[in-house]
């Protein structure tokens, strides 16, 4: 039960330095690397006092700025189709293929795409349903077209087109590896995390749930104590006690079909929002933004926000109600992280 916190509703906003970040392409949405983004951003400004002697800035500051150059050359060339694995649907159309009938199944593609009509494959229905998805948030979408012609050569015997997009998935494990190899993981802590030799996914969130962990130590970050459970005026203390803060949900502006509006100036900067009611779209993915500050206005509790979706280009703000209706955790009930 949340107890009481005084709190007089007054503004608080922090200041992030953007300055830093490289506009010329864009950056991932989906949750787990968003918050590597997150968390380079704003180790910047807040996290130099809490690191240690033995680990020091640059080597960190290396390791994870190599990491997340290797992740997002993988982002681009991977098909958006293989983040939606846990698609029973799809899983069942991708496990009918095999070296067998691959080439079959890229021609059938092929013609189903030459003639637009999606109603003839499955398999080529369901791809452009993303790549109409991710052409509503610009996102770059790279056809399923791509693996099922290098399944052909790269495939295993006896390994299936659904075993194979996992296995190529799953391939990304070893750059999770390195960086927690820079990072010092404990040799014994490192090898019961990449040698489970578990299902792929299964596998990959794991290496994924370790590199965020021990990123966080080594920057200084720890665990939020807030939960959507609480109240607006215990969200705002922690807010105003412990800085800006990376939070996990399914976060606009991906999440509506309309552009949003300015709503409001802060000191002297645009904030932008949504009206009540705007239709929103249901992603198969979540991202993490930084909240950097939140008021109460005019009765309305609000919370402002920036995110990679957009470079951190822009402000936005969201009601608390809508913050604590798409907040997910993360990893082990983890809702929002801080630099200590």
């Amino acid at each position: 039960m949340d107890t009481c916190v005084p709190y007089s509703g007054a503004l608080v906003l922090y200041p992030v330095n953007t300055s830093h970040v490289d506009t010329s392409k864009e950056l991932t949405r989906f949750a787990s690397t968003s918050f590597f983004h997150n968390l380079n951003l704003l180790r910047r400004d807040y996290s130099h006092k809490g690191l240690t002697l033995s680990h020091p800035l640059k080597k960190i500051d290396n390791a994870l700025r190599t990491f997340l150059t290797n992740i997002e050359d993988l982002r681009a060339s991977t098909p958006c189709i293989v983040g939606r694995f846990y698609c029973n649907k799809l899983q069942k159309i991708l496990s009918t293929i095999n070296n067998v009938t691959a080439a079959g199944a890229l021609e059938a593609y092929q013609d189903a795409k030459e003639q637009g009509i999606t109603a003839l494959v499955p398999l080529y229905g369901i791809d452009k349903t993303c790549q109409d998805l991710d052409a509503e948030t610009e996102d770059t979408h790279v056809s399923i077209e791509t693996w099922l012609d290098s399944f052909q050569t790269e495939g295993e015997e006896n390994e299936n087109f659904d075993q194979y997009c996992l296995r190529k998935l799953a391939s990304r494990i070893d750059v999770y590896t390195t960086l927690l190899i820079e990072l010092d993981c404990h040799p014994e802590d490192l090898k019961n995390i990449t040698e489970s030799n578990g299902p792929a996914l299964q596998d990959l969130n794991r290496v994924d749930e370790a590199a965020r962990g021990l990123l966080c130590h080594r920057f200084a970050f720890e665990v939020s104590i807030w939960k959507p459970s609480h109240s607006f005026a215990k969200f705002a203390l922690e807010l105003a006690q412990k800085g800006p803060q990376i939070l996990f949900g399914n976060f606009p502006p991906s999440c509506y079909k309309e552009a949003p509006k300015e709503k409001l100036r802060l000191r002297g900067r645009a904030v932008l929002g949504w009206a009540k009611g705007s239709e929103e779209i249901k992603r198969p993915f979540s991202s993490s933004v930084v909240v950097v500050g939140c008021e109460k206005r005019a009765a309305q509790e609000l919370v402002y926000y920036i995110t990679p979706i957009d470079n951190y280009s822009n402000l936005y703000l969201s009601s608390y109600r809508k913050i604590r209706e798409t907040a997910i955790y993360i990893f082990k009930e983890v809702y929002a992280v801080h630099l200590l």
